[in-house]
Formats: C-alpha cells, sequence, structure tokens
C-alpha cells in the first residue's frame, strides 16, 4: 500500500482527490459517480497501480438525503479499468427507534452498532472489487 486519502468534506474531495466540483454539486458527496472519481484520484495521485474509493452513510442518521446503509465502493485499476458496487439502504422493516437496522446488527441494535455493521460492509465490498480486479489483471 501506497498511501491514502480520507476525505469526508467536498473540499478535499475535489482539492485532493480530484473529484470534479461540478460532480459534486449536482449529485452529492454519495453517488456512484463521485465513488469512481475518488478512486480515480486515489490511484493518480498516490501514483499507484490501484485506487481503492468508498463513500456513503454509515449512520446513524441520513445524510444529504441518502438512507443509512447506502455506500457505493469504486476501484480504479491501471488501464482504466473500473468495477463499482452499490449497497442500498436498509429496508423499511429494519427499523427500529428511528433509525435503520443492518442485519448483522440485530433488533435493537444501537447506532454505534449499526454503523460498525455498515463500515465493515463497505470494507468488505472494498476488498472483494480489489481482489476481482486484481485477479483480472493477472489473467
Amino acid at each position: 500500500m501506497r498511501g491514502g486519502l480520507v476525505v469526508y468534506s467536498n473540499d478535499l474531495k475535489h482539492r485532493l482527490a480530484g473529484v470534479d466540483e461540478a460532480l459534486l454539486a449536482d449529485e452529492g458527496p454519495v453517488s456512484a459517480h463521485v465513488a469512481a472519481a475518488l478512486a480515480r484520484g486515489a490511484r493518480d495521485q498516490l501514483d499507484a497501480t490501484f485506487g481503492v474509493a468508498v463513500t456513503g452513510v454509515a449512520g446513524p442518521d441520513q445524510q444529504a438525503g441518502q438512507r443509512v446503509g447506502t455506500v457505493y465502493t469504486a476501484v480504479a485499476g491501471p488501464d482504466s479499468l473500473l468495477r463499482e458496487q452499490f449497497r442500498s439502504g436498509y429496508p423499511q422493516s429494519a427499523y427500529r427507534s428511528g433509525y435503520h437496522q443492518p442485519e448483522s446488527a440485530g433488533p435493537g441494535a444501537r447506532p454505534e452498532e449499526v454503523r460498525a455493521s455498515v463500515r465493515r460492509r463497505a470494507v468488505d465490498d472494498c476488498l472483494t472489487l480489489l481482489d476481482h480486479s486484481v485477479r483480472e489483471l493477472l489473467a
């Protein structure tokens, strides 16, 4: 691993990862296009073979109109190889006490358990995308 970028705010997404300001204004910070741009930006800014990105809402509250559990992941590799995955917010039936409950958190989970579950899934998704991308490159 060469390095990493942690960019929560839109101005840092633009300044450090090169995400187009117009894209951020049009789609907000949580979208498939933003995840793809972040992955490309990480790859390019860090002069790496692969860039991995995740953007989403871990909770406990929705943000920018996006539901808790909405997560976009992307991997940008050499030769414009791009893989993306989307996880939608948890179904309405998963609500307990005013916030979403991931299956792994269980009924009555506390907000920090919900957040941890969403984050674990996002990491798993990123690693799976990266694994598939590396296998494709080596094939």
